[in-house]
């Protein structure tokens, strides 16, 4: 055990460190022999809570380090497992679920190259009141993070999309079929047509927890004008987010 005092530790990938005169909780437990054991490994640190286990090859190198919940900035919670990929290859990422806020997120800012990224979260808080559930993603860090991700918005109309890596962090591109679904499913609208092309467009601005973005909505059928005065009324929260409807 330690209290990583005089230790400065730090994960540029996410955004994480911890300096050198700050305190925490570092326990690992295990058995020394022809391969070690780490049956018990957990940090306790301001900004990253982590516990698990951590397996090893016949060789001692990494096979699998796996924690059942990573607590991270308060933008992230949940079960994440570190893949080996042999010697000299940088370790693999698998979450296994949890939640994730975009808006808090600080991932991406480092020019070390990372490995893949597998993810399948239940939530992704995109902002208020619009949620991406049972997310899947498949992300390479090699160059910055880039890739891509499917899921549903608040549990109903399905969208995808991309990510790609940007100044100051990444661009983040939501594309569905069904605007009207999304937008319903959004509460932009207490009805809406199913149609219609939706495309936006989130991208970190360097400021850690501001993103500016860009909504364009295509063929999008309203039958009532007090639609589209209710939409323009919602939109106003959304800070720097722009809309345009075609």
């Amino acid at each position: 055990a330690s209290d990583l005092a005089g230790i400065g530790l730090n994960l540029p990938q996410v955004g994480w460190a911890k300096g050198r005169n700050t305190l925490g909780r570092f326990e690992a437990e295990g058995r020394f022999g022809a391969v070690p054991e780490i049956t018990r490994i957990a940090l306790d640190a301001p900004g990253l809570e982590a516990e698990g286990r951590v397996d090893l090859r016949g060789d001692g190198s990494l096979d699998r380090a796996r924690f059942d919940r990573v607590q991270l900035g308060g933008w992230f919670d949940g079960p994440v497992d570190l893949v080996g990929r042999g010697t000299g290859q940088v370790v693999g990422v698998e979450v296994r679920g949890g939640w994730m806020d975009i808006a808090e997120a600080t991932f991406g800012d480092s020019d070390e190259p990372g490995g893949p990224i597998t993810a399948t979260l239940s939530e992704l808080r995109v902002m208020d009141g619009v949620v991406i559930t049972d997310l899947r993603t498949e992300l390479d860090a090699s160059d910055g993070i880039r890739g891509t991700f499917v899921g549903t918005v608040n549990g109903g109309p399905a969208v995808e999309g991309t990510v790609t890596p940007v100044a100051g962090g990444v661009e983040i591109h939501v594309q569905s079929a069904r605007a009207g679904a999304v937008l319903e499913a959004s509460d932009f609208f207490d009805e809406a047509d199913d149609g219609g092309t939706l495309d936006l467009w989130l991208t970190q601005t360097g400021v850690e927890g501001q993103f500016e973005g860009r909504l364009a909505i295509d063929d999008l059928r309203v039958t009532e004008a007090p639609a589209l005065a209710q939409f323009q009324q919602q939109r106003q929260g959304c800070g720097e987010l722009h809309a345009v409807v075609g």
